[in-house]
């Protein structure tokens, strides 16, 4: 199976971006690919990946494109709504295929249900948040996604906005159980929409659903394809 990843990154990266773009340096590709898999579910900062990447931020832009094209990647815009002037305002990176993202990272699919690898968190967000922009972007429905974080360490994983200003909230969080606390971002955001906001759900590896007071609920990630 990993020689088949291998095969389809290889193929991917020499052919259909040398075809797309004219470039000569094609050996040089896996290595930024690399790099993606390792910024998978975190905050993308151009100037430091090309840097990592011994590329420059032009040509670097230009590639993201082409990876993007190909939908290897994508990524989900920092969330602007004025609940605070202070938001950071950088994209986050989510690899499309998380299968692809362990191979790169030399990291074994049975080391990942192990909630303390480091790696599970961020590849299971990249996972679920797929798995969400998928069917969203193939429907009618008229939704933006965004992530939120401020300069206080809020976070929420994703945030789908319809037009009229109404937020659903989702954290992934890689554990079988979920407690109070790991709603306290989502509360917040809760009590600055008011009426706006929909619902705030935290999904986690374990089984069942289960309440966490007013518009606030888990749900197994399992949920995703049942």
């Amino acid at each position: 199976m990993l020689g088949l990843v291998r095969r389809l990154a290889r193929t991917l990266l020499e052919r259909e971006l040398t075809e797309l773009s004219r470039i000569r340096q094609a050996s040089d590709l896996p290595q930024l690919l690399r790099l993606l898999a390792a910024q998978s579910s975190q905050e993308l900062n151009i100037t430091d990946l090309a840097r990592d990447a011994n590329l420059t931020v032009d040509s670097l832009r230009a590639y993201l494109a082409l990876f993007e094209t190909i939908y290897l990647h994508f990524s989900v815009r920092a969330w602007s709504t004025n609940l605070t002037s202070r938001l950071v305002q950088r994209p986050k990176i989510h690899l499309v295929d998380s299968g692809l993202a362990t191979d790169l990272l030399g990291v074994s699919a049975a080391s990942l249900p192990e909630v303390t690898s480091p790696q599970a968190g961020p590849i299971l967000e990249s996972f679920v948040v797929s798995e969400i922009v998928r069917p969203v972007a193939g429907s009618d429905l008229r939704v933006s996604l965004y992530h939120y974080r401020d300069r206080e360490q809020r976070e929420v994983d994703l945030i789908l906005e319809s037009r009229d200003g109404r937020a659903v909230a989702i954290d992934v969080k890689a554990a079988k159980s979920v407690d109070e606390t790991d709603f306290r971002h989502i509360r917040y955001i809760r009590d600055r929409l008011g009426e706006r906001f929909i619902s705030g759900i935290v999904m986690h590896l374990g089984t069942r659903p289960l309440a966490f007071g007013e518009k606030l609920s888990t749900l197994p990630i399992s949920a995703l394809w049942s």
